[in-house]
């Protein structure tokens, strides 16, 4: 997700003039399709053991929180993504 929004978030940048570019667009669109597309959150069952899997890069650190369902398939209870600034 993070690779999807950062051309947008790169646009947005106070120091940058804003121009619609087409690396925008697309993942504009790519956005949008990834939200109408799974996957489902599901409530935390605080009786079962979490997952955390944690990513990070120069630009950005995101994280998913997931728990095994009943069928032993992870499930997802939460997303975090942030893109650092130049100082983190």
């Amino acid at each position: 997700f993070v690779a999807l929004v950062k051309p947008i978030t790169m646009m947005l940048k106070k120091s940058m003039d804003f121009k619609w570019i087409v690396e925008g667009k697309q993942s504009f669109e790519a956005i949008k399709e990834a939200i109408s597309q799974d996957p489902t959150l599901i409530n935390p069952d605080f009786s079962k053991d979490f997952i955390l899997y944690g990513f990070g890069g120069n630009d950005t650190i995101s994280a998913i929180l997931v728990q095994q369902n009943k069928d032993n398939v992870e499930q997802e209870i939460a997303f975090f993504r942030q893109i650092l600034e130049e100082n983190e």
